[in-house]
C-alpha cells in the first residue's frame, strides 16, 4: 500500500488555507475534487512564497539505501525551525 503521508504533509497548508478562505467568504458548494484542486493551488502558492523568501523548502524527502539490499527507504523530513521562523517574526 502506498504511503500517503507525504501527500498529506504537502497539501496540509493548502487545505488549511482553503478552509480559512471558505469560512471567510461565501462560495457555492464545492465537491471533493474542487477542494483538492484548490488545496493543491494554495499549497503551490504557499511553498513558492516560502521558497522565495527563505531560499529553502520546509519539507523534503530523504532517500536512504538499505545496506545489503537493493531497497531504498524514503522518509519525510520536516524542519520545525524553518516552519516556526515566520511565526516568530
Amino acid at each position: 500500500m502506498p504511503d500517503f503521508r507525504f501527500v498529506l504533509v504537502v497539501l496540509l497548508p493548502g487545505f488549511l488555507a482553503a478552509c480559512l478562505e471558505q469560512r471567510l467568504t461565501t462560495n457555492p458548494k464545492q465537491n471533493e475534487y474542487d477542494k483538492t484542486i484548490e488545496a493543491l493551488l494554495y499549497s503551490l502558492f504557499i511553498y513558492l512564497t516560502f521558497t522565495t523568501i527563505f531560499r529553502s523548502l520546509p519539507v523534503s524527502v530523504k532517500a536512504e539505501k538499505v545496506v545489503g539490499t537493493d531497497t531504498i527507504h524514503y522518509s519525510i523530513v520536516a524542519s520545525p525551525l524553518r516552519l516556526a521562523y515566520p511565526a516568530a517574526r
